[in-house]
């Protein structure tokens, strides 16, 4: 296969997993309330977004670690509430990296 035909075959596959993830993903609502709930008030206050609270006034905080979240809360505060806005980061962060980002890892790895 040559090198065009593979970043072709590579490309379709990524467009073909993009559309599956976000197939659909409206219909879920706001898929887990505990973790919307504290990305909803990392939109009103820019310290609960930072410790990962479920509350403005930063009470109570997640489970999870806070930048698991702020990926979510930062388009939250460009696109509004929505269940897209909430879920789409989500998929999209699966997505595997170029290869000149992957083969920089690697090297970087490797020392």
């Amino acid at each position: 296969m040559t090198r065009t035909r593979e970043r072709i075959a590579l490309s379709a596959l990524l467009l073909g997993t993009a559309v599956a993830y976000l197939w659909g993903l409206g219909k879920s609502g706001w898929a887990n309330a505990f973790y919307s709930a504290a990305v909803q008030a990392g939109t009103v206050s820019w310290k609960a977004m930072f410790f990962g609270s479920s509350d403005a006034a930063n009470s109570i905080t997640v489970d999870k670690p806070p930048a698991s979240l702020w990926v979510m809360e930062v388009s939250t505060r460009i696109f509004g509430v929505n269940t897209w806005a909430m879920l789409v980061p989500e998929p999209s962060s699966g997505w595997p990296p170029s290869d000149c980002c992957m083969r920089r890892c690697a090297a970087v790895s490797a020392r």
